[in-house]
């Protein structure tokens, strides 16, 4: 009797985070340019072709819960009638409180290799602009360019990729690193954008 389409895709969902997990403590411990795809297969007990199943690189494979969340970021945006900055700031710190605490133990590793590896890094601004690419459509299927000029949308989401970046580097380096702290500092920065004199905030 085969699997059930249930059953596979746990399957598939344990496999890509254990991936994602011997990836993010193989390269902290050794480095990336030292830590190879057959490694990182090896570490979660899979072949190098399962791994380019799930990853194209390994650029890919330590990006893999930013990505998660900026899905989880993208999904949650909703415009409605309240200001668009609030709304991306609600969006991205729903998404942060979805993320359990092992996620947040793997993005301390991974913005360290992010924010050291020059390949990692240029990965990852594709990523973020992606992201903002995404974001954008989000908000124009609802809101065209005469209800939202296209000068507020774009200030509204340079805003919160800001808030994103500002507090990211502030968690970084707060050594009690709880969960709860990085949607918190996001919120706070939104927030402080948001009460500038003159800001319209979307």
């Amino acid at each position: 009797m085969g699997e059930t389409p249930g059953l596979r895709e746990r399957k598939r969902r344990r496999t890509e985070a254990e991936l994602v997990a011997a990836a993010v403590r193989l390269i902290g411990a050794d480095g990336f340019p030292a830590t190879t795809v057959e490694a990182i297969a090896a570490g979660a007990e899979v072949s190098p072709r399962t791994f380019f199943r799930f990853f194209a690189s390994k650029e890919d494979v330590v990006l893999a819960d930013e990505r998660v969340l900026f899905d989880g970021f993208v999904d949650r945006t909703v415009p409605g009638d309240g200001p668009l900055l609030a709304t991306l700031r609600d969006a991205l710190c729903g998404a942060l409180d979805e993320r359990d605490p092992p996620w947040f133990e793997r993005f301390t590793t991974s913005a360290a290799i992010i924010d050291t590896e020059p390949a990692v890094a240029t990965a990852a601004l594709r990523l973020c602009a992606t992201t903002t690419d995404r974001l954008r459509g989000q908000v124009r299927a609802v809101a065209a360019p005469d209800v939202l000029p296209e000068h507020l949308l774009g200030l509204a989401l340079d805003a919160v990729v800001s808030a994103w970046r500002l507090a990211r580097a502030e968690w970084l380096a707060t050594p009690s690193r709880t969960p709860a702290g990085l949607p918190a500092l996001v919120r706070r920065n939104c927030d402080a954008v948001a009460a500038l004199p003159g800001v319209r905030a979307g």
